[in-house]
């Protein structure tokens, strides 16, 4: 028993320094990573667009936390970045909503 703690524990703890270390990556572009999995998953999807209810889906979340999570891409410019980058001029209603 005292075993399983201790290695749930070590789990967490290597998560928990894989995420401090991908977001120190990120943070050179004002993203997290749940961020980058946001705009790594719209990227993978951009063909039928990507619903705030897809968003929900796939990462599990509320609707209040994807509402947070796409407002703080389009702080960053990161959704327009990316509209950008793919020469896209996507109707940013279909793209975060």
């Amino acid at each position: 028993m005292e075993q399983n703690r201790n290695l749930q524990h070590q789990f967490r703890m290597i998560g928990l320094k894989m995420k401090i270390g991908v977001d120190k990556k990120l943070e050179a572009y004002g993203l997290t990573i749940e961020q980058g999995l946001a705009l790594r998953f719209i990227d993978g999807n951009e063909e039928g667009g990507v619903s705030q209810k897809d968003l929900e889906k796939t990462f599990n979340r509320k609707g209040s936390s994807i509402s947070s999570l796409v407002n703080n891409l389009e702080k960053v410019g990161a959704v327009m970045l990316y509209a950008l980058r793919n020469k896209l001029q996507p109707d940013l209603e279909q793209l975060v909503h």
